[in-house]
């Protein structure tokens, strides 16, 4: 037992450079013999934990090295040893920096993989160190560099020459900056270790994705503590719940609250932006008046009560300094009162590509090996047949372009239940006299498509052409999608569906000089319910109840591969549905695979890109659309607009539907139509 200061830093020394071998000696050992963790995850978590480990070795060896051949510790001059080693100990900062625990509990398996986390556990207990939380573990060389700051001021104490006064006042100073700056990276790491640590206690495929921006880097957890749970007029009994305030929600769960590290249930998920506050001086409730109901939260004592307002309406106030509403809904004027069923929709522009030829056709190519979307195949390329552009087409539209103007960009066509308009300027023309139910008008071709009485008609169509003569394609048709592959344009029909399968004609448009053609190409028989189709490179992917994938040459069908099984799999294990409702090939090589509630970014083989980003809207998505360099996805009552990454969202008070034309985004509701404007400053 050490009998004063110089003894005690000398043992603590000696002691710490054994328990640090140890710890990484014992803990290496516990995870290469851990057979439910694959070897490349090994590995990583190994590199990962034990960053810098031979620095932290070096360092504390230096040291004890120094204290030998004394025979006794008085003649150790403690504050010239630490401060001719006071540079090295930057490898604490180091450390800190270069271990965010979200990465490490991500390696760990902790949500994939419980049993290692138990394993670690029983570790902690076998080696008397169950106080210790896993993440606090893994970071323990970072808890050493506080205790010397102590030590020095207990060393200050006892000295009386100002000379090492002056020097030890010096070591103070820089131990306490080290400090500080370790501890800012600590806390950061730790609360990014805690986060994680809550999303891993999440019940797997919670309804509720949500709980997928508890992950996203940018999160900060305020504070944390159990509660009460009620809804006002609720005749059921009082639940205890684990109450988590984030710096941009409130999650309330359920938990088993006498079983430790127990699964959490999500029962409430509340905005902060949108939440009003209030309580009573007297209960020891706060009242929270979200924007489908009143949740009743109880405290034990009044202080606490207190303390979690304070929180909540603090928290609503940076956040609401960081919320720029940058969307705008402008109406558009009627001459008079119509009943909207829907207003045209423009698919996007094709994304510009300089060098076409070398994105390579997946369905013959060596060079690009098979990846998360798609299977590979060895026959001759589609795409060498449509380039003849012979003996492709069984039935062929030929439509006439040489008198049809480039039409101004501020018109609208939009129908009712009897008619189709154009609204052109400050007049409404009806253009066709029936009901229709789908319109695409294609600006760059001047062709417009649409349904009416579930029969699909096409036309060219101009500003001095109405009312239309439209030319019938296909009868008993539930749907159509304008899509690009490469730089070719394609419409797919969606015809004679039944509760098996549906058929689907697939088209090529093209434009020669003053002719626009409509090219059959392959019919495919795939999926029931099917809610879109889009392209990536030369495949037709297919979304439906399941994902499908069509060869265009072959029409052999494939099923799209999920992406679950090759990314991010512990990330996102509380989505209940991972099959893609949408899919978003931006650019050559940068694919938005959109969910319900979410989207990430891939490259064009599915695998996740450097600069990940998980981009959450916090609403079911009902409908996708996208708009020049935008995506925009629309709920019940909301919609949002990603853009550059970002996600700028719009709340509105009634039901609505969002059309997009010549690239600009429309909002229309029964009565009316509203332009969206956004704000870039």
């Amino acid at each position: 037992m050490a009998v004063n200061i110089f003894e005690e830093i000398l043992e603590s020394e000696k002691g710490y450079l054994q328990d640090l071998q140890m710890w990484s000696e014992e803990f290496r050992l516990m995870i290469l013999n851990y057979n439910k963790v694959n070897t490349s995850n090994k590995r990583g978590l190994i590199e990962k934990i034990f960053y810098n480990y031979q620095d932290f070795c070096r360092l504390h060896k230096s040291i004890v090295s120094h204290f030998k051949g004394k025979s006794t510790v008085q003649e150790i001059d403690f504050v010239e040893v630490f401060l001719d080693h006071i540079e090295r100990f930057s490898c604490y900062e180091t450390y800190a920096l270069a271990t965010p625990m979200a990465e490490v509990n991500t390696k760990l398996e902790a949500v994939y993989n419980k049993s290692f986390r138990n394993q670690l556990k029983n570790f902690l207990r076998r080696r008397n160190f169950s106080h210790f939380s896993t993440s606090h573990f893994i970071l323990r060389p970072i808890q050493r560099i506080v205790r010397y700051e102590l030590y020095l001021k207990k060393l200050r104490k006892n000295l009386q020459d100002p000379e090492k006064l002056e020097k030890i006042n010096i070591l103070i100073t820089k131990f306490v900056e080290i400090s500080n700056r370790v501890s800012l990276n600590y806390s950061k790491t730790k609360n990014s270790a805690r986060i994680f640590e809550i999303y891993s206690l999440l019940e797997p495929l919670n309804k509720n994705n949500i709980a997928l921006d508890l992950i996203n880097s940018k999160r900060i957890l305020i504070q944390e503590g159990d509660c009460v749970l009620n809804y006002e007029g609720d005749q059921v009994n009082d639940r205890l719940a684990k109450l988590f305030l984030f710096d941009n929600l409130i999650l309330v769960c359920w938990k088993k609250l006498d079983i430790k590290d127990s699964l959490l249930r999500i029962l409430e998920v509340i905005q902060l932006a949108t939440a009003k506050f209030e309580y009573d001086k007297k209960n020891v409730w706060v009242k929270i008046q979200t924007q489908k109901k009143l949740v009743v939260l109880k405290f034990d004592l009044h202080k606490i009560r207190n303390l979690w307002f304070k929180k909540f309406t603090e928290t609503q106030q940076l956040l609401a300094k960081e919320s720029v509403v940058n969307i705008e809904e402008i109406i558009v004027p009627f001459n008079k009162e119509y009943e909207f069923e829907s207003i045209a929709n423009v698919n996007f522009k094709k994304f510009e590509v300089k060098d076409q030829k070398y994105i390579y056709d997946r369905f013959n190519s060596e060079i690009n090996k098979a990846g998360l979307f798609f299977q590979p195949e060895n026959i001759f390329s589609f795409w060498n047949v449509l380039g003849e552009k012979t003996g492709i087409g069984e039935k062929n539209i030929e439509l006439s372009v040489s008198n049809a103007p480039c039409i101004e960009k501020d018109i609208l066509f939009f129908y009712t239940k009897d008619n189709l308009y154009l609204k052109i300027i400050s007049d409404e023309i009806t253009i066709y006299n029936k009901s229709v139910n789908e319109i695409y008008y294609d600006h760059e071709n001047f062709l417009i498509i649409f349904i009416s009485n579930k029969e699909i008609f096409v036309d060219v169509f101009s500003t001095i052409k109405y009312p239309l003569n439209p030319i019938l394609i296909q009868k008993n048709v539930t749907n159509f999608f304008v899509y690009y592959l490469r730089d070719l344009k394609f419409l797919a029909i969606v015809y004679d569906a039944d509760e098996y399968y549906s058929e689907i004609l697939i088209y090529n448009i093209s434009t020669q000089k003053d002719k626009t053609y409509l090219s059959f190409i392959r019919k495919a028989f795939v999926g029931i319910d099917i809610k879109h189709i889009f392209g990536i490179d030369d495949m037709t992917i297919v979304v439906s109840e399941d994902t499908k994938i069509v060869n265009m040459y072959t029409l052999e069908i494939w099923p799209f591969l999920n992406p679950f099984n090759y990314i991010l799999t512990y990330h996102l294990h509380c989505v209940d549905n991972k099959n893609p409702s949408f899919v978003w090939q931006i650019d050559y090589d940068t694919i938005m695979l959109c969910f319900s509630s979410f989207a990430i970014y891939t490259d064009r083989n599915g695998n996740t890109k450097s600069d990940i980003n998980i981009l959450l809207w916090q609403f079911e998505a009902i409908n996708f659309n996208t708009a020049k360099n935008m995506l925009i996805v629309s709920g019940d009552t909301e919609y949002a607009i990603i853009k550059d990454k970002k996600v700028l969202r719009y709340k509105r008070s009634r039901f609505f539907k969002i059309a997009i034309l010549n690239n600009e985004i429309y909002v229309f509701e029964k009565y009316s139509v509203y332009k969206v404007m956004i704000n870039d400053n």
